[in-house]
């Protein structure tokens, strides 16, 4: 989740949210926002799909691990709809053995995807329907439903999903009111003969990514693989949801289940929402923001692993002038022509040899638009957006649509996709400007995935 200045009406829902608290149990935080999003008409609509996968970092293929360990749980998902929870342990498995990763030019040329290493049983993540069901965890309680999900491929067979928001009940419980509300929590989700198995993740105290400052929290974006370590940078956001800037987690042990994991947090930038889009190129972390249209920044991975590491000291942004420059000024920064807000992911496509962006279009808000763009590299200039998605949850006429509904965060997941060549399979989260029915509603806040005819393909 996520605000701007000119989203003050959902500010006011988080308030009113903040007070339900007070009769339902939760925990306050705020529903999700975005300064914009698009009104134009989607030339496609398809119905959502059980169907998704993890991933993230695009085309240019993240870095790998070795020799990552067996992550164990309790008996195996099916694969139970995206809208509807479904209780039950589940097994996360999957070795993440793998060779390195390549990325592509970010000024162009062709980008190599990174090998993942082979799967000890042949099996991809493409291979599963995944779903993400209501779940019992038996060490912490119930995941009750999250929004704003990114992926991150660990293996073949093995991707870590990122949620900010999440609802965390008590044992057995299957509805929302009553419930917490922590500021993110992670799945580890795989495939095994062709079956899913999901494993839900949070703190005892909360949320995985919490630097413990009293009435302070963090929403991570995009996360990233590079030699050994995983970094992700998050939106740090104060009281109900005011949004003091973007941090920076440096996990060093990201293959162990999230709950053990070895955090460190860095200031990184005053601009909120920096990294809702991330891709590695060239050893070099380029992390998207918005301040009006989209914006991009750069970080050098090398640098950025050593032990007395200043992210915010190594940031570079790119200007108008076309050069990369020291820090952020948003003002000179190059505005690459498309509007994206609440979530961004990028992918490179080897037979055109164009980078590939998806997201909610956030040029006028709310909107149930999701738009494509591609370009010749990250850089751009990117093309004009083409709109290949209405999100039925805010269409008048749909069975889903429900007045108050908004929805935001349309990311891709490509690496669970077996059709990526001419299909898109992303992911989105719907919300409801009335906390009362974001409690209410169990077909809402979790993922919805989607996919559908990628309008470039030949």
């Amino acid at each position: 989740m996520r605000a701007s200045g000119d989203f003050k009406h959902m500010r006011l829902a988080a308030l009113c949210g903040i007070l339900l608290c007070a009769s339902f149990g939760c925990s306050p935080a705020a529903t999700p926002s975005s300064s914009e999003q698009s009104g134009n008409a989607a030339v496609n609509q398809g119905g959502s799909l059980n169907a998704a996968g993890a991933a993230a970092v695009g085309g240019a293929g993240a870095p790998n691990q070795g020799g990552g360990p067996e992550l164990g749980g309790g008996g195996a998902v099916s694969g139970s709809s995206t809208s509807s929870g479904a209780s039950g342990a589940a097994t996360t498995a999957g070795d993440a053995s793998g060779g390195s990763a390549t990325g592509g030019s970010a000024t162009g040329g062709s980008a190599t995807g990174g090998d993942a290493g082979s799967a000890a049983v042949g099996w991809r993540l493409s291979d599963c329907a995944l779903a993400f069901p209501y779940q019992d965890e038996p060490e912490r309680g119930t995941w009750l439903g999250g929004d704003s999900a990114y992926s991150t491929l660990l293996s073949p067979t093995l991707a870590l999903w990122s949620f900010q928001d999440t609802f965390i009940g008590k044992h057995g419980q299957t509805t929302r009111p009553g419930a917490s509300m922590i500021a993110n929590s992670f799945a580890l989700v795989s495939c095994s003969g062709g079956v899913e198995a999901i494993k839900y993740f949070w703190g005892n105290d909360g949320a995985i990514f919490n630097e413990g400052v009293q009435d302070r929290r963090f929403w991570p974006q995009q996360p990233i693989l590079y030699k050994g370590f995983l970094f992700a940078a998050m939106t740090r956001v104060q009281g109900g949801a005011t949004e003091i800037g973007t941090a920076l987690a440096r996990v060093s042990n990201p293959l162990e289940p999230p709950d053990q994991w070895h955090v460190e947090y860095f200031e990184l930038a005053t601009l909120s929402g920096l990294g809702k889009g991330t891709v590695v190129v060239d050893n070099y972390a380029y992390l998207f923001g918005n301040a009006g249209q989209a914006v991009v920044t750069r970080l050098p991975l090398d640098e950025l692993i050593k032990p007395g590491a200043a992210p915010s000291a190594l940031l570079e942004y790119l200007a108008a002038d076309g050069q990369w420059k020291p820090g952020l000024d948003t003002a000179a920064a190059k505005k690459l022509g498309f509007s994206a807000n609440v979530g961004t992911s990028f992918r490179y496509l080897k037979g055109p040899a164009k980078w590939l962006v998806l997201f909610t279009n956030t040029s006028g808000w709310p909107s149930a638009t999701i738009s494509i763009s591609t370009a010749p590299s990250l850089e751009g200039p990117w093309t004009q957006p083409i709109d290949v998605y209405q999100v039925p949850e805010m269409t008048i006429g749909q069975p889903q649509y429900e007045k108050d509904n908004v929805c935001y965060a349309a990311i891709e997941h490509d690496e669970a996709n077996p059709d990526s060549a001419t299909e898109l399979l992303f992911s989105y989260t719907c919300n409801s400007f009335v906390f009362a029915k974001q409690l209410a509603n169990m077909a809402i806040y979790l993922p919805e995935i989607v996919k559908i005819k990628n309008p470039l393909a030949n």
